[in-house]
């Protein structure tokens, strides 16, 4: 007897979690309008990269476009898709039999930044966990303009995104797939250019949906 009630709960779990994820499907908010404030990290594909930490504030929108929970997602945002590098301190390194290219101790590291305004564009599906706490994968591209460069980028978006009410967290990375310049002043006569990188970084934020 208990072998059976144990195989008619095992039998009923699927049945009553699609239940209940189907009613709360339908009392799925239609659109959703938030704040979003966090930390990212930026880097460039060069020789000796390092990550730029910046922030990350922004306003999202979503909307819901099929009977299934599936949303399309933008909003605008601003990060420093820059970077920092190690690189020589000045032109004129010293040059050794050992060290043809310069000493390693004669490096030290530069920051290039670009602030710059990104709008995502891409698709999430919420899944209901309960009525309060959906996850929320996310796919897509972006656009961005940097600020500091007057370059423009597309890329690729990925991620995922948990919300508790109104309450709401994210994790995703940007894969940049035009390649981007700049250069740093290292003082009044010497500037490195950076030329035709490719930009990647990373992010971490919360929010409020209202």
């Amino acid at each position: 007897m208990k072998k059976i009630c144990f195989l008619s709960l095992l039998l009923a779990m699927p049945v009553l979690s699609f239940a209940q994820f189907n009613a709360a499907n339908k009392n799925a908010v239609k659109t959703h309008v938030g704040l979003r404030a966090g930390v990212g990290i930026s880097t460039y594909n060069l020789d000796e990269p390092r990550a730029l930490v910046t922030p990350v504030v922004g306003l999202a929108f979503d909307y819901k476009i099929a009977s299934i929970p599936l949303y399309f997602d933008s909003g605008v945002y601003y990060m420093d898709l820059g970077t920092k590098f190690k690189d020589f301190k000045h032109p004129y390194h010293m040059v050794s039999i050992q060290y043809p290219n310069g000493r390693p101790e004669d490096k030290i590291t530069h920051t290039l930044h670009n602030h710059s305004l990104m709008i995502p564009v891409g698709l999430s599906y919420h899944l209901y966990l309960t009525n309060n706490m959906v996850l929320q994968p996310f796919s897509g591209i972006y656009l961005s303009y940097g600020i500091t460069n007057e370059k423009i980028d597309v890329g690729l978006r990925e991620g995922v995104g948990m919300s508790f009410g109104k309450f709401y967290t994210n994790i995703g990375i940007n894969l940049g797939l035009i390649k981007q310049t700049g250069k740093v002043e290292v003082d009044y006569n010497y500037e490195i250019a950076v030329e035709k990188c490719l930009q990647s970084s990373a992010f971490l934020s919360i929010g409020y949906n209202f």
